[in-house]
This record gives structure tokens, sequence and C-alpha cells, in this order.
């Protein structure tokens, strides 16, 4: 039974740095487990993200997001490419919004009936942590190019930050 694509994720953080220094371009790895559900009544599994992030600020609030990564169903290791682009804002001291566009390219695989592509959006709070580590829970739309299905999800996602 082929599902449609699993879900959107999105991870970011913007680097605290000190107050007379601007904040610094960076690199992050992030873990998502996303619970999809279809607005049709489809069955869907939940899937996890692997990915690498950028981020770019743009000034001491708004930065700029560039994520890529493989996506899977939790049930049946099939990796699918995944990129997203957005932008991010610090809305307090201890709190990110993010959005950004996602494109997945989903091969064809044994029961599904042909190659997928999948656009959506997603909108993340984010939460830095201590030790250059965030906790971010995206919650997302999606629709399916191939299939014309759409679904809605909700991620948890744990990012930490990688030295540069």
């Amino acid at each position: 039974m082929h599902t449609l694509s699993r879900s959107l994720a999105l991870a970011l953080i913007i680097t605290t740095t000190a107050q007379a220094e601007r904040p610094k371009a960076s690199l992050h790895v992030g873990s998502a487990i996303i619970f999809p559900m279809s607005f049709t009544g489809k069955s869907l599994t939940p899937s996890t993200l692997l990915s690498v992030i950028g981020l770019v600020p743009v000034s001491e609030r708004w930065g700029l997001i560039f994520k890529g990564g493989m996506i899977s169903s939790l049930s049946t290791f099939q990796p699918a490419p995944q990129l997203q682009l957005g932008a991010s804002v610090k809305l307090a001291s201890r709190f990110v919004l993010g959005a950004t566009g996602i494109y997945r390219y989903v091969p064809h695989w044994s029961g599904t009936p042909s190659d997928w592509h999948l656009i959506g959006g997603s909108l993340a709070p984010t939460v830095p942590l201590p030790s250059k580590i965030a906790l971010a829970f995206p919650i997302g739309v999606a629709h399916n190019l191939t299939t014309h299905d759409s679904s809605f999800s909700i991620a948890f996602e744990l990012v930490f930050q990688l030295p540069l």
C-alpha cells in the first residue's frame, strides 16, 4: 500500500554571541521524528529526517535557513532527499520561529506507482538550549504533486551546532 510522502520538518537555531559581536553563520545537524496525518484519510506512518542545516544571519533578529537531508519511514528504510529554504526570526531571547518551503523527491520503490514530487511548508517554534543544542517543534503541510494527496504533520527535532 503506498502512502503519501511522510512529512515536513524544520530545524533552526540562531547562534548567540556576545552583545558587541554580530551573529555569525552556523552549521548544524538535526534529527526529527515526524507524525503525519492525511487530509484524505490515508494511513501514514511516522518518519525520521536526518539533515544538515545552514543558518546565515541577515540581522540581529532575522536569518536565512538552508536545509538538506534524507527522510524515510520508520517502518521501511526507503530514503528520499529533501531540500528546504526559508527564513527565521528571533521573537524573544529564548524563542525562534522559522518558515520554510520544502521540496522532496521520492524515488520509485517497490510498491509505489512512480517517483513522487512533494512541495510544502512549515513553521517551527524553536527553543535554543545550553551547549549549542536546540529543540524544534515543526508544524507543516505538504502536497504530493504526483498523487495529489495532501497531509499535515507535527514533529519533534533535536539540533546540534557543528564547530566551524
